[in-house]
């Protein structure tokens, strides 16, 4: 895939998807030669916390061991994620 940004640099990027991660274990994004976007993203927030939900964690729990992701799963009715969001004006929950 790719887009040229409006200042002309062009991004491109491969994707690669997990076969059943239910939604908490991420796609995998490969830059290739460009640019990174985050070091040109607007600055303002942080993340204070991330974390996922699933109704049976350790079916995730392993996928993401082996990527080498070090995230919490917490039981819960549905699959998803649990993004805290520190900015200027306060902390934003966002769930997915």
């Amino acid at each position: 895939m790719s887009r040229r940004r409006p200042d002309g640099v062009l991004l491109s990027w491969e994707l690669a998807f997990p076969p059943d991660g239910d939604g908490v274990v991420p796609f995998l994004i490969d830059w290739r030669d460009s640019p990174h976007p985050a070091a040109s993203a607007v600055r303002g927030g942080r993340l204070a916390a991330f974390r996922g939900v699933h109704p049976e964690p350790a079916l995730v729990t392993g996928k993401l061991d082996a990527l080498g992701l070090a995230l919490r799963v917490d039981p819960g009715e549905r699959p998803g994620l649990t993004a805290e969001l520190a900015l200027p004006t306060g902390e934003v929950v966002v769930l997915r």
